[in-house]
């Protein structure tokens, strides 16, 4: 059933089937974009003059990108724009790591500007790891993007001094286990955040992106709902540069909203011959995220060409601008993202995550389960919870 029949079914029986949040959550995105946005728009008399403070200071500070889970994915998939336009150093940190070796992360002496990316504001790794850093780093501003309005860090360290805070919309906190249209979001206020001083040119992007989102999704919910019939062991998500952020992402949403019944994985595409090329087989499905910078391509091709020729995979979609006879050559199922003018990788994560957000949907579906809460056991929840501190 598509994500259309699965938004016209009464209330009743999309809660019943765990279906009150997610697809609604899913088919919002493009709209909740522009929301955010402006958003970001409206902190400018604030953010500007903090960042400019900061990144045309004598001693560029370090930027870490910090979140858990999904919103470290956030980080992964927008920390080549910000190092490009920023031009300071860009590292992206997750907070489970910060909370055990903070000591080992940081170097004495070197200014430390944050952006923290959390859908709920309170995952505890990442408020220990915010509030750290707004004690240890007096004189760098720390950026905090949130959806939840009621969570630690919208309510308590936004009132820091040196905190500058980005309230998302509540319609993009995600009521759903799994994160969608937060992951986008958070995505594009840290595209927006890169464009801090020329954000009327990212608005453009933008549009673009929303555009392309709207003509990929009514073919790509089509072959994720045929695809989930199959039920695959595995499903493997490639991507290179900013895209293996949203490879990352992909995997986790299967793997999430399949309860683990099915076995997703990510990596690069050079990163995939060294080692998890061997977890491929017959049973595979393989989803590249392909790059739209024709020598990236290149090597990419030749990965894909390898799983064809060694026969590891049962079937190949391929998800990219400019689709060129190599790519249909190089696949079973080609999803093109139609933009009127070739758009970087960079700007890209929003739209490309799309397949794999509809396929984990669509998966949980056909195994039984209810995507709003597709942890039957409660092994895992909307949000982190028992994680206890140490000194």
């Amino acid at each position: 059933m598509t994500l259309a029949k699965l938004l016209s079914l009464p209330p009743s029986e999309r809660a019943a089937r765990g279906l009150a949040h997610m697809p609604g959550e899913i088919a919002q995105q493009p709209i909740t974009w522009l929301d955010t946005l402006r958003r970001v728009q409206a902190l400018e008399p604030r953010l500007a003059p903090k960042l400019r403070g900061a990144l045309r200071a004598p001693e560029r500070p370090q930027a870490l990108l910090l979140g858990a889970g999904t919103s470290d994915f956030v980080g992964r998939s927008v920390a080549h724009l910000l190092r490009s336009r920023w031009r300071c150093p860009v590292e992206v940190v997750p907070t489970t790591d910060f909370a055990t070796h903070e000591q080992n992360l940081l170097v004495d002496g070197v200014p430390y500007l944050s952006v923290s990316f959390s859908r709920s504001g309170s995952s505890p790794e990442s408020v220990h790891a915010l509030r750290y850093l707004l004690e240890r780093a007096p004189s760098m501003p720390q950026l905090v993007v949130t959806c939840d309005r009621d969570g630690a860090m919208a309510q308590n360290l936004s009132a820091h001094p040196n905190a500058v805070t980005l309230l998302l919309d509540d319609s993009v906190n995600d009521r759903g286990l799994a994160m969608t249209s937060s992951y986008t979001n958070l995505v594009v206020a840290g595209l927006a955040l890169a464009h801090w001083n020329d954000l009327a040119r990212f608005e453009e992007l933008l549009h673009a992106v929303a555009r392309a989102w709207k003509r990929l999704a009514v073919v790509a919910d089509v072959l994720a709902e045929q695809l989930s019939q199959r039920q695959f062991s595995k499903i493997c998500f490639l991507g290179s540069g900013a895209l293996n952020g949203v490879a990352r992402e992909s995997a986790l949403k299967v793997l999430e909203l399949t309860a683990g019944r099915v076995s997703s994985s990510s990596e690069s595409f050079l990163g995939l011959r060294h080692g998890p090329l061997s977890a491929l087989d017959a049973k595979t499905l393989v989803v590249g995220l392909m790059s739209s910078e024709p020598r990236v391509r290149r090597y990419e091709l030749d990965v894909l060409r390898e799983i064809r020729h060694k026969r590891l995979a049962a079937e190949t979609v391929l998800v990219a601008q400019n689709p060129e006879p190599r790519l249909r050559d190089a696949s079973t199922y080609l999803l093109h993202v139609d933009v009127p003018h070739q758009v970087a990788d960079d700007h890209l994560a929003p739209v490309m995550v799309l397949f794999g957000q509809l396929l984990g949907l669509h998966c949980s579906l056909a195994h039984g389960l209810k995507p709003d809460a597709p942890s039957p056991d409660g092994v895992i929840h909307r949000v982190v919870s028992g994680v206890e501190m140490h000194a």
